[in-house]
C-alpha cells in the first residue's frame, strides 16, 4: 500500500502547512488589509474542510503528533 501512505504523508503535510498559513493570517496585525485578511482566513478554513471531506477513507495519523 506505498500508494495510501504516500497519500497520508501528502494529507499530513497539507494540513501542517494550512494551520501554520492560519495561524500566520490570524497573528498578522495589519488592520489595513483587514478585508483581504479576513477572505485569506476563510480560504484556509474552507481548504481544512475539503481536506476532511476528501479524506477517501485514510486515517488521518496526525492526530498523534500532537
Amino acid at each position: 500500500m506505498h500508494l495510501m501512505d504516500q497519500i497520508r504523508q501528502e494529507l499530513k503535510i497539507l494540513k501542517n502547512k494550512l494551520q501554520n498559513l492560519s495561524e500566520q493570517i490570524i497573528n498578522t496585525n495589519n488592520n489595513e488589509d483587514n478585508d483581504l485578511k479576513q477572505l485569506i482566513l476563510e480560504i484556509a478554513h474552507k481548504q481544512k474542510e475539503l481536506l476532511k471531506l476528501k479524506n477517501i477513507g485514510v486515517h488521518d495519523e496526525s492526530k498523534n503528533d500532537n
